[in-house]
C-alpha cells in the first residue's frame, strides 16, 4: 500500500491523514482534517488555544464527505488538479475530493471567484446566548439564528438550557431548590422533603449531570480519552481522543454514518426534524402489479400476492419464521428476552445463531438493554416516540416521530443508525400516503403494520414493495393510495386463535395477543401458533411473522406465552428447511432469492462476522448504567426515567410539537404546503394573508361604499377581517393587541385631556417594551410573531392620543396647521376605534396611519375630482404595486434564503478579499431590504385596492396614492446621500416619531427624545442601537461634508457629475455599513464585521464632522441686510436707522 511522503506539516484546516502528516500550531488530525482538540478553539494568532468549555463540544463535523469503501482504502495523493484520489480494492471506483484551499463564494462563477460549496468550515461550541455561526454547536437545545444562540420558537430559556414553553416550569440544575415546582434537569428529580434536585441512589453529579458512581468516565466524539475514559456515541479511542470511523461523522454527540450528511432530513429552528426538500414529488396512483416491468432487486410484487420470489416451487423454498416484539424495553420485558437470547441456543439450519427484530417505542424503554440487543445482533426498528396513533397526522409528525426515535436509539442505545431501516406505526395505525412519503424521504427501507386476511383455510400474502397495489385487500382511509417506489410492505397476516362458540368464529388479529384468551393454557397457545405456522409451511412458504408483545409473553402473569413460544421455536430450529430471522433478513433474501439447498451459502442469513455497530468493544457490556430521572409535568406521566450506558441527557427527550407561543399560536392548517415548499407555517400564514387581503379590498371597494351598504358595516367589515387574519397569523397571541388596544381606549376615555397623551404613550409604550424583553430575553428567540403588529398599534394609538389632547386640551392658536386638521373634540367611539386599529390593510404590517385619514375614507371623502370632475381610481397603482411586490418576494425566495446576512461575519468570509468580502457584504443586506420591499408595498397595494391612501395630484395633474405608502425602493437604492436613503425607508414611522417626538419634545432634546423614541419602539437589541447611532454619526457627517466640499464642485459639469457618481458610491457604502447591525441585531458578529475593517467609516465620519471644516472652509452664504445684526459697541444693541 502506498503510503506517500511522511513528515508533511499543514495548518488548521488543511486534508491530513493522522497515519502520514503532522499538524502544527496545535492542531490535530481528526477525521481526515487538522483541527484542534475538544477543550482547544483556533485563535486569531492561528493556533489552537484553550478555551473554558473544555467538555463541552456534541459535535465535531468532519469536513470530507465521501462514500464509505467497503474495503481497505489506498489514499493517493497527488498534485494535479488539487485532488485526493481514494480507490477501494473491492471496486474500480474512484472519488474525487477537493481538498481545503477555497473560499465561500455563490454557486456562480460570473465573478471568478471560487464554489462556496467546497469550504470545509470547521464548528466550535458556543452556550445559550452566546456569539455563533450558522455552522457551529449551540449547547442546550439552543440554535444559531441571527448570530447567536438562541431557544427555539415554543422554548424559553432556563438556566442556560432552551424548555419547552408547555411545560410553564422553571429549570433547576442538580442540588438547587425545587419547591417551587421547577423541573430538574440532569437525570435528577425533586426530592420533596428536602426540596431539592438529586440524583438516583449511587449517582453523583459530575458537571451538572448525574452519573453512576462507580461506572466508568464517558467521553463523547471529540473528547478526549487518555485518562481511559470510555468512548460513546459509536466512537473508538485513537491517540487520546474518541474519534467516529471512516464511515460515521460526530454529530448531536453519537456517530452518525456518512450518508446523513446528504440527507433531506433536516432540523429546524423549533419546529423539530423537517425535510429539506423544497417539494412533494408528484406521486402517481399505484397501479395493478405489473410484473414485466417490476423485477428483482428493486421491485417485487404478484399478481395474487401469494408467489415466492425468483420464481420458486414451494418445495423449494425456505420457511422463515419472523420473530419480531413490540414496545418498550425495561425491566418488565428485558428478562424475557435474556432469557431467549442471552445463551445462544437457538440455531438456524446454516448454523448461525437465531435473531429477532424489536420496534422499540422511547417512553420507559432502557437504553442500556437495547445497547444489550444490539451487541448481540438483533435488528432494531422505530415505533415511535409517543406510542401514539398517528393515523391522521402528517408528514412532519410521522418524521418526528419515527426519525426521532431512530436518533433517540442510535444516540442513547448505541444502535447504528444507518442500520435502523424499519418501521411499525403505533398501535398499527397505517398513516396512509403520509406515513409512506415520510418512509422515502428519510430512507426507511420497509414497513409492518398493514394487516392482511388470506382467510382461516387460505394461503398467506408474501411482502412486496410499494411499486405497485398491495395484492390483499385494504380499503380503510389510511391505506396508501399512491406509488412508493423501493419501500418494502411486510404484510402482517392474520392470526387465527381462539374459537368463539357463541358466535362460531374464530379471534383474528394482526398481534397474536389479541387472537387469545386470557385463560388459555400453555399447550392451548402452543397449537395456535403450529396451526397459523402451518397455513404458511403447508402452502406458499409465505414468511410466517410472529408478531410478540409483553402482553403475550406474560399472560396471565404466568409467563404462559413465553413458554409456548420456547416451546415453538425450539420445534423450528430442529428443522432443517425453516430459518428464524430479523425482516432485513427475510427483505435482503428475497431481493436475491435461493432455494433450501442453497441457503447455507445466501449472505442474507449469514452469520456476522464483524459489524458496525460493534466497532467499540468497550460497550459490548454494560453493568452499570446510569439512571436518569427526570419530572415530565407536560406528558401523561408526572416523572419519567430511563436506563442508559451514556452520560443522562440534560431534559427528558421526548417529541413536542411547537406549544401554545406567547406571541405566535396561528393555524397549522397550512403546514403541509409548508413542509413541501420548505417554509414555516407562521411565514406561509402571514404571506397567504397579505394576498388573501389584496383580494378581499377589491371585493371591499366594489361592494362596500355607503351607496351599498350603511356607515356601521364598511366600519365594521375591516375590524372583523383584521381581526380573523390576526388570529388565522397569530392565534391566541391577539390577545396582546386587544390588551394594548383596549387599555389604550381605557385611558382616553377616563384620563383627564391634559394628561391622555402622557399616560397613552406611558401604556402602550411600555407594553410594547414588555413585549420586546419577554420575547428577546425570556424566550430567547427571534420569529415572526405578534410583536410586529403592535408595534405598528402602538403608533396609530399615540397619534391619537396626542390628536385627543390638541383637540381638547391645548391652545389653539398654538397648534400647527397639521395638528388642527387632526386634532379630535371628542373620544371616537368603540366600533370606529376598533376599525381603525384592526382594520385589515394596515393590521398585519401596516403602515401606520392617522385617524383622522382613516375616518374620512370611511365617510368616502378622502377623495377630490380632477380639473376634469372625475374622482381617481386606484386600481391601476394598486396592480403595479402589487406587481413590484411579487418581483420582490421572487428575489427572496429565490437568493434570499441562500446567503444569510451572518455568514458574511464568519472567517470564511474574512478570508475573502476585501471588495469580494464586501460585496457579498452589501448584497445579503439588499437581499434583506428586498423582504422588506415585499412586505411594505404589498401593503400600500392593499390600502390602495381598497380605495385607501389618496394624497392629490402632482404638478401635471396625476392622481397620488402616497397616503399609506411606507418604503420608495428606487429612492432607497438609487439616492445619493444617507439622509436621502432614510428619507425612503419606514416613511409613514418617520412620520410617527416626527408628530409624537420631535414636534412635541421640549427644542432643548427634541434630537435626543426622538432617536430615544425610536430605539425603544423598535426592541431590546443593541444592534439597533449600534445602527441609529452609526446612522446618526454618518448623517452628521454627510451634511458637514456637503457643505465643505459641494460648493467646490458646481462650477463644472464634469465636476458636478464626478462628486454625483462619488456620493452615490459612499451612501451605499455607508448604509451597507451602518444597517449590519440592525438587521443581526446583536453586538455579536457586528462587531467582528466592523473591526474587519477597524472602524474606519467611524473614523472617517468624526473626522469630517470635527476636521473638514477647518481646513475646508463652508461656503458662507451672503445674508440679506434686513437679517443683519447691528455692531455691538457696548452691552445694548445700537437701534437701527
Amino acid at each position: 500500500m502506498f503510503k506517500g511522503i511522511r513528515g508533511r506539516s499543514l495548518k488548521y484546516g488543511q486534508a491530513c491523514d493522522r497515519y502520514q502528516d503532522k499538524c502544527i500550531n496545535g492542531a490535530k488530525c481528526i477525521d481526515k482534517i487538522c483541527k484542534c482538540s475538544p477543550g482547544f478553539l483556533l485563535a486569531p494568532n492561528g493556533w489552537c488555544e484553550g478555551f473554558d468549555l473544555a467538555k463541552a463540544i456534541e459535535m465535531n463535523k468532519q469536513s470530507v464527505e465521501t462514500t464509505p469503501p467497503t474495503k481497505a482504502n489506498r489514499v493517493v495523493q497527488t498534485k494535479k488538479q488539487n485532488v485526493i484520489t481514494t480507490t477501494t480494492t473491492s471496486a474500480p471506483v474512484q472519488q474525487q475530493i477537493i481538498t481545503d484551499n477555497s473560499f465561500p463564494t455563490p454557486p456562480s462563477n460570473i465573478f471568478g471567484f471560487p464554489d462556496r460549496r467546497t469550504t470545509k468550515p470547521v464548528p466550535k461550541v458556543a452556550a445559550v446566548g452566546s456569539a455563533c455561526r450558522s455552522i457551529d454547536i449551540c449547547l442546550g437545545e439552543s440554535v444559531c439564528t441571527n448570530g447567536f444562540c438562541h431557544c427555539p420558537k415554543g422554548y424559553i430559556r432556563q438556566n442556560g438550557q432552551c424548555i419547552s414553553t408547555e411545560s410553564k416550569h422553571k429549570v433547576a440544575k442538580v442540588g438547587e431548590t425545587c419547591k417551587n415546582g421547577e423541573i430538574c434537569a440532569g437525570g435528577s428529580i425533586c426530592d420533596y422533603d428536602r426540596k431539592r434536585c438529586i440524583c438516583a441512589a449511587q449517582h453523583v453529579a459530575i458537571r451538572g449531570i448525574c452519573k453512576q458512581k462507580s461506572a466508568p468516565a464517558f467521553a463523547a466524539p471529540g473528547d478526549t480519552c487518555s485518562m481511559r475514559e470510555k468512548c460513546t456515541g459509536g466512537a473508538i479511542c485513537v491517540e487520546g481522543m474518541c474519534q467516529c470511523d471512516d464511515h460515521h461523522f460526530a454529530e448531536d454527540g453519537y456517530c452518525r454514518p456518512i450518508e446523513a450528511r446528504s440527507s433531506k432530513v433536516q432540523f429546524v429552528n423549533g419546529a423539530g426534524l423537517r425535510f429539506s426538500s423544497m417539494q412533494v414529488p408528484n406521486r402517481q396512483r399505484a397501479q395493478p402489479c405489473n410484473t414485466a416491468e417490476c423485477k428483482l432487486p428493486n421491485c417485487f410484487c404478484s399478481d395474487d400476492g401469494r408467489q415466492a420470489p425468483g420464481g420458486l416451487r414451494p418445495n423449494e423454498t425456505p420457511q422463515f419464521v419472523v420473530l419480531t416484539f413490540d414496545d418498550a424495553v425495561n425491566g418488565k420485558t428485558f428478562p424475557d428476552y435474556k432469557k431467549l437470547f442471552e445463551n445462544d441456543v437457538l440455531k438456524n439450519p446454516n448454523g448461525c445463531d437465531v435473531k429477532a427484530t424489536f420496534f422499540i417505542s422511547h417512553e420507559w424503554t432502557n437504553y442500556d438493554a437495547v445497547n444489550w440487543l444490539v451487541q448481540k445482533n438483533m435488528e432494531i426498528a422505530s415505533n415511535s416516540i409517543s406510542h401514539e396513533s398517528l393515523e391522521h397526522e402528517n408528514t412532519n409528525r410521522w418524521l418526528n416521530e419515527m426519525d426521532g426515535q431512530r436518533r433517540i436509539l442510535a444516540k442513547f442505545g448505541g444502535a447504528p443508525e444507518e442500520q435502523i431501516v424499519g418501521i411499525r406505526s403505533p398501535q398499527l395505525a397505517l398513516g396512509g400516503d403520509n406515513q409512506f412519503e415520510m418512509m422515502s424521504g428519510a430512507e426507511f427501507l420497509w414497513d409492518n403494520s398493514m394487516s392482511a386476511n388470506p382467510g382461516i383455510h387460505g394461503e398467506p400474502f408474501w411482502p412486496q414493495t410499494m411499486d405497485y397495489q398491495v395484492a390483499w385487500d385494504c380499503h380503510e382511509e389510511s391505506c396508501p393510495k399512491s406509488s412508493f417506489p423501493g419501500i418494502w410492505t411486510v404484510p402482517l397476516n392474520q392470526f387465527y386463535g381462539s374459537y368463539m362458540r357463541q358466535i362460531d368464529s374464530f379471534r383474528r388479529s394482526s398481534m397474536l395477543r389479541a387472537a387469545v384468551d386470557l385463560n388459555n393454557t400453555v399447550d392451548e397457545l402452543e397449537e395456535i401458533i403450529m396451526r397459523n405456522f402451518e397455513r404458511s409451511y403447508s402452502a406458499n412458504r409465505a414468511p410466517y411473522v410472529l408478531s410478540l408483545n409483553a402482553d403475550f409473553l406474560q399472560l396471565g402473569g404466568q409467563n404462559k406465552g413465553m413458554k409456548a413460544v420456547q416451546r415453538f421455536l425450539n420445534k423450528m430450529s430442529a428443522n432443517k428447511d425453516v430459518y428464524i430471522v430479523t425482516i432485513k433478513q427475510l427483505i435482503d433474501w428475497m431481493k436475491r432469492p435461493v432455494s433450501i439447498s442453497q441457503m447455507k451459502a445466501s449472505k442474507a442469513v449469514g452469520c456476522p462476522i464483524t459489524l458496525s455497530f460493534n466497532r467499540n468493544p468497550s460497550l459490548s457490556t454494560c453493568d452499570k448504567p446510569n439512571k436518569c430521572l427526570y419530572s415530565t409535568p407536560s406528558l401523561s406521566s408526572q416523572e419519567h426515567q430511563f436506563l442508559t450506558c451514556l452520560p443522562c441527557p440534560t431534559m427528558y427527550p421526548c417529541f413536542q410539537m411547537p406549544g401554545i407561543h406567547t406571541f405566535y399560536d396561528g393555524s397549522k392548517i397550512l403546514e403541509p404546503l409548508a413542509e413541501s415548499i420548505g417554509l414555516e407555517v407562521d411565514r406561509v400564514n402571514f404571506v397567504l394573508s397579505l394576498f388573501a387581503s389584496f383580494g378581499i379590498s377589491y371585493i371591499y371597494k366594489k361592494t362596500c361604499s355607503l351607496k351599498q351598504v350603511n356607515r356601521q358595516v364598511r366600519t365594521v367589515i375591516p375590524a372583523v377581517v383584521g381581526i380573523t387574519l390576526l388570529f388565522f397569523c397569530f392565534g391566541r397571541a391577539i390577545k396582546h393587541l386587544l390588551a394594548n388596544a383596549l387599555g389604550s381606549y381605557a385611558i382616553m376615555y377616563f384620563a383627564p385631556p391634559t394628561q391622555v397623551h402622557k399616560l397613552v404613550l406611558l401604556f402602550s409604550m411600555g407594553y410594547l417594551f414588555f413585549i420586546h424583553s419577554y420575547r428577546w430575553v425570556i424566550l430567547d428567540t427571534y420569529s415572526l410573531d405578534v410583536t410586529g403588529p403592535i408595534m405598528v398599534a402602538v403608533e396609530k394609538v399615540t397619534m391619537m392620543a396626542f390628536n385627543l389632547k390638541d383637540g381638547k386640551a391645548k391652545d389653539q392658536s398654538k397648534l400647527t396647521d397639521e395638528q388642527k386638521k387632526e386634532s379630535l373634540k371628542e373620544i371616537p367611539s368603540l366600533l370606529e376605534y376598533m376599525s381603525f386599529m384592526f382594520n385589515f390593510q394596515t393590521v398585519l404590517t401596516g403602515p401606520a396611519n392617522n385617524y383622522y385619514d382613516y375616518i374620512n375614507f370611511l365617510d368616502e371623502k378622502h377623495l377630490v375630482a380632477n380639473k376634469h370632475g372625475k374622482l381617481p381610481s386606484s386600481t391601476g397603482v394598486a396592480m403595479k404595486k402589487f406587481c413590484q411586490a411579487l418581483g420582490f418576494l421572487a428575489i427572496v425566495v429565490t437568493l434570499g434564503a441562500s446567503y444569510k446576512v451572518e455568514d458574511v461575519g464568519t472567517p470564511e468570509y474574512f478570508k475573502l478579499p476585501m471588495w469580494q468580502w464586501f460585496f457579498w457584504w452589501f448584497i445579503t443586506i439588499f437581499f434583506i431590504r428586498c423582504a422588506y420591499y415585499f412586505a411594505w408595498v404589498f401593503a400600500d397595494a392593499i390600502c390602495n385596492m381598497s380605495g385607501f391612501g389618496f394624497s392629490g395630484y402632482d404638478k401635471e395633474g396625476n392622481a397620488e396614492w402616497k397616503l399609506c405608502t411606507n418604503v420608495l425602493p428606487y429612492q432607497v437604492e438609487m439616492a445619493q446621500s444617507l439622509k436621502e436613503t432614510l428619507d425612503g425607508w419606514n416613511i409613514q414611522t418617520g412620520f410617527w416619531l416626527r408628530k409624537v417626538g420631535y414636534e412635541r419634545a421640549p427644542k432643548s432634546i427634541r434630537t435626543v427624545a426622538t432617536y430615544t423614541l425610536s430605539a425603544v419602539w423598535h426592541g431590546v437589541s443593541i444592534g439597533y442601537y449600534m445602527a441609529f447611532f452609526t446612522c446618526g454619526l454618518f448623517t452628521v457627517a454627510a451634511q458637514t461634508f456637503r457643505r465643505c466640499m459641494r460648493w467646490r464642485f458646481l462650477d463644472d459639469a464634469n465636476k458636478k457629475f464626478a462628486y454625483d457618481i462619488f456620493s452615490f458610491i459612499i451612501s451605499k457604502i455607508a448604509l451597507a455599513y451602518a444597517t449590519y447591525s440592525f438587521v443581526t441585531m446583536h453586538l455579536y458578529p457586528a462587531y467582528d464585521v466592523l473591526w474587519r475593517v477597524y472602524f474606519i467609516p467611524h473614523i472617517v465620519a468624526f473626522a469630517v464632522i470635527f476636521a473638514l471644516p477647518k481646513f475646508f472652509k463652508p461656503l458662507k452664504k451672503p445674508v440679506p441686510v434686513s437679517e443683519k445684526k447691528p455692531e455691538i459697541i457696548s452691552d445694548k444693541p445700537l437701534k437701527q436707522e
